[in-house]
C-alpha cells in the first residue's frame, strides 16, 4: 500500500520580548540544497534543505523497518545571528487549497527523527500535537535533522481504504529570540564594594549575565623587576527569570601588589610571603552570582551559586601544585549536567585529579597512570570515562574541557573534540557531602590522595553542557590570554 506525500519546508520567525511582534515566513516547494532565512531581532536562522525530491510515496511499515529507511529527508538549521534562540520544530499537514481530494489523517503517519546523529522516535504525528522537537540553538551553532516517514502498520486496514489520498507535511521552525531581557538598552553593572549587591528582576524573560574575576596583584623578583598579576576569568550565560526574583552578586576585589617592605594585603586572595628575594602579592577575588543572599561564606548562599568567574593569581598567572599536599577546596557543586574546563601544564604523568569531587560518585578532570587526561563521571552503576587521544606532554599548556548533557560524555583538548561516549542517566552525587576540589581527590571537606603536580591557570564549571562552538570560543579566549601550546 502506498500513498503520495509532499514534504515542504517552512521557517517562521516569531520575535517576542520587544515592543510589537515580527512575523515572516517563506512557504512553497523547495529544491535540493535550497536555503531559507528568517531574521527577527537578533535572531537569524538559516535553514538548508538537502532532500532530492519533494513528492514521494510512503508505504506501510513496521516501526523497526521505518527507522531503517534509506530514503531520508535531511535539513540543517544554523543560527547565523548575534544571540541564542529557542525554537520549536513542528510538522503540520496543510494541503493546497486547490486540492479537492481527501487528506491522509495525521494519526496514520509515523516519523523517526535523527538530531546530530542521535535517533529519536518513532512518533505518531497525530499524537504529538505538532511539535516534534524543542531546542535552544546558540550563536553559530548548526543542528542537523534527518526525518523518515512511513504509514503506521497499526492502521493497515484503514489505510487500504484511503488510496489516492494525499498529505502535504510542512516542517515548521518557529523561533523566539533568547536575549538579555533588558532589550531597550537597559543594563546593570556592579563593581567591587566589599559587600553583596542585590538585583531584583523587573520583568519575565531571558537575562544575559557576564562575570569577570578581579586581577591579581603585582609581584617583585629581585634582579628581574615587577610582574603584573594575572587577569581574572570571564564567564557568561543566559538564565530565564520571573519578575520579583532576586539575584545576589558578589564582586571580587583586585589583589594588592607588594610594597617596599614586601607586605601585602587585599581582598579575595592569599598573600605569598617574601622568600628568596621574591615579594608576593594577593590574588584577585572571584566574582559570582547566587540565588540566595547572605555573607559571602554562608553555606546556603555558597551552594546557591549559579556562575563563578575566578580571580587572577598574583604575578605568574597560575596556581602551582606540588603533588604532595597542595590543593584548593571549593564547595559542594553537584549539577545534573555540566561542563568543566581547566587550563593546565603538568610536570609529571602520575595519577592525579586536576579538579573534581569523586568519592563514590561525582565527576572529575583527571590523569590516569599512563598520562592520559580524562573526564570521569559516576553515572548508573559506576564511573564512565572519556580520554584524550595523546598522553600529556610535560609542561605544555593546554585547555581541557569535558561535558555531560544526559546523553553524551565528551572530552575536548584545545577546543577540539577528542572522544565521546553515549551515556544516559544522572550523575550520582558524591558521598559524605564531598566538596569540589582543585589539585587533589577530595573526601567530604578535605583531601587525602591523587594530588596533582603542575600548574593550573584557569578553572571554569558550568551547570550546562556547552556546545562545541562555545568550547572553541573559550579556547580562543584562553589561547590569547595564556598562550596555549
Amino acid at each position: 500500500i502506498t500513498c503520495n506525500i509532499s514534504l515542504v519546508i517552512t521557517i517562521i520567525g516569531l520575535l517576542i520580548l520587544i515592543t510589537g511582534t515580527s512575523y515572516a515566513a517563506l512557504i512553497g516547494n523547495t529544491s535540493s540544497s535550497s536555503e531559507q532565512i528568517i531574521r527577527a531581532g537578533g535572531v537569524t536562522l538559516t535553514l538548508t534543505e538537502n532532500y532530492e525530491s519533494i513528492n514521494k510515496k510512503i508505504i506501510v511499515l513496521e516501526d523497526a523497518d521505518g527507522l531503517l529507511q534509506e530514503d531520508v529527508y535531511e535539513f540543517n538549521i544554523k543560527n547565523t545571528g548575534s544571540i541564542a534562540a529557542r525554537y520549536d520544530l513542528s510538522i503540520i499537514n496543510e494541503v493546497p487549497s486547490s486540492y479537492e481530494g481527501e487528506v491522509i489523517p495525521l494519526e496514520y503517519i509515523k516519523v523517526g527523527l535523527e538530531i546530530n546523529g542521535e535517533e529519536y522516535g518513532p512518533f505518531n504525528i497525530g499524537e504529538l500535537e505538532g511539535i516534534i522537537d524543542s531546542n535552544i540553538i546558540y550563536r553559530k551553532e548548526i543542528i542537523n535533522y534527518k526525518l523518515r516517514v512511513w504509514l503506521d502498520k497499526e492502521y493497515e486496514e484503514e489505510i487500504e481504504e484511503i488510496e489516492g489520498k494525499k498529505a502535504n507535511l510542512k516542517i515548521v521552525v518557529e523561533a523566539e529570540q533568547r536575549p538579555n531581557s533588558m532589550d531597550k538598552g537597559e543594563s546593570k553593572e556592579f563593581s567591587y564594594t566589599g559587600d553583596v549587591e542585590e538585583y531584583i528582576v523587573s520583568r519575565d524573560g531571558w537575562y544575559y549575565i557576564e562575570l569577570g574575576g578581579a586581577q591579581g596583584g603585582s609581584s617583585y623578583i629581585e634582579g628581574n623587576g615587577t610582574y603584573d598579576g594575572g587577569l581574572g576569568a570571564v564567564t557568561s550565560g543566559y538564565i530565564e527569570l520571573e519578575a520579583g526574583e532576586k539575584l545576589y552578586f558578589y564582586v571580587g576585589g583586585a589583589g594588592t601588589g607588594y610594597n617596599t617592605n614586601c607586605r601585602t594585603s587585599g581582598y579575595g586572595g592569599i598573600a605569598k610571603p617574601a622568600s628568596n628575594g621574591i615579594c608576593g602579592a594577593t590574588g584577585g577575588g572571584a566574582t559570582d552570582v547566587r540565588l540566595v543572599g547572605g555573607t559571602w561564606d554562608t553555606t546556603t548562599s555558597l551552594i546557591s551559586r549559579i556562575m563563578v568567574a575566578a580571580g587572577g593569581v598574583w604575578s605568574s598567572n597560575y596556581l602551582s601544585f606540588d603533588g604532595v599536599d597542595d590543593h584548593v577546596m571549593v564547595a559542594e557543586i553537584n549539577p545534573d549536567v555540566l561542563t568543566i574546563e581547566a587550563v593546565y601544564a603538568a610536570t609529571d604523568q602520575s595519577v592525579s585529579v586536576m579538579i573534581g569531587n569523586i568519592h563514590t560518585g561525582g565527576y572529575a578532570v583527571a590523569m590516569d597512570a599512563s598520562g592520559y587526561v580524562k573526564g570521569k563521571y559516576y553515572i548508573g552503576d559506576g564511573y564512565k570515562e572519556v580520554f584524550s587521544s595523546e598522553q600529556v606532554k610535560l609542561n605544555e599548556k593546554k585547555l581541557v574541557s569535558t561535558s555531560y548533557d544526559s546523553n553524551t560524555i565528551r572530552l575536548f583538548i584545545n577546543g577540539f573534540l577528542e572522544s565521546s561516549l553515549s551515556q544516559t542517566g544522572a550523575i550520582v552525587k558524591p558521598g559524605s557531602s564531598t566538596y569540589l576540589a582543585i589539585g587533589a581527590n577530595p573526601i567530604a571537606s578535605t583531601v587525602n590522595m591523587e594530588y596533582y603536580n603542575g600548574k593550573i591557570y584557569s578553572v571554569r564549571v558550568y551547570n550546562r553542557s556547552l556546545t562545541e562552538e562555545e568550547v572553541l570560543h573559550n579556547y580562543l579566549y584562553d589561547e590569547q590570554n595564556f598562550k596555549l601550546d
